[in-house]
């Protein structure tokens, strides 16, 4: 399925049993429910994109030129820009790389298990279980992540705190590098 607006675009539910979902829009694009057997990808090139339930076989992306939004997705890896807005997410459901990048604030109520860079003028990330981060930069504010179970964080930047916890695990901070003070609690470990 590929579609493409020269304006804004609606969609309720987009379905490819054999392939990919590709949606394009000039203005705002929202989709309500999406599922590919292949990728899912939704961009809008001077809005924000907006989805709820996405799964996808594949890759999963979203790029939006002032901000994304979504309820959950799943794919292989995911891919979230958000241009000069904010992104604002549910679940991230991936054992593959999560990657959200904007100008404005990341925030993401539920990552994946898979390797996390995240970049945004302060960036919020949680986990129900293990949360690794490969790098995570705030060019404007904090860095706030928290993991059920172990946290890794590889790297980290943030003009202001970082603050890192893992609730039942250990936590590994390394690489950081904050105007603010960096904060680390762990339910087993530190280090």
């Amino acid at each position: 399925v590929a579609l493409t607006a020269t304006g804004p675009m609606t969609i309720t539910s987009a379905t490819a049993s054999g392939g990919d979902v590709t949606l394009s829009a000039r203005d705002a694009l929202s989709v309500t429910s999406a599922s590919a057997t292949g990728g899912f990808g939704a961009t809008s090139t001077n809005g924000a994109v907006t989805a709820g339930t996405v799964t996808a076989g594949g890759a999963a992306g979203l790029n939006g030129a002032t901000g994304a939004t979504f309820t959950s997705l799943t794919g292989s890896s995911i891919a979230v820009q958000g241009g000069s807005g904010a992104i604002s997410g549910g679940s991230s459901n991936t054992g593959g790389t999560q990657s959200f990048q904007t100008s404005g604030a990341v925030s993401v109520a539920a990552v994946g298990t898979g390797p996390i860079t995240a970049s945004g003028s302060s960036v919020d990330l949680t986990g129900a279980g293990p949360v690794t981060v490969a790098s995570a930069t705030a060019t404007g504010g904090n860095i706030r992540l928290r993991a059920a179970d172990a946290l890794t964080v590889t790297s980290a930047n943030a003009t202001g705190a970082i603050d890192a916890a893992s609730s039942n695990g250990a936590l590994q901070l390394t690489n950081t590098t904050a105007s603010g003070p960096v904060i680390g609690r762990a339910a087993t470990g530190t280090s």
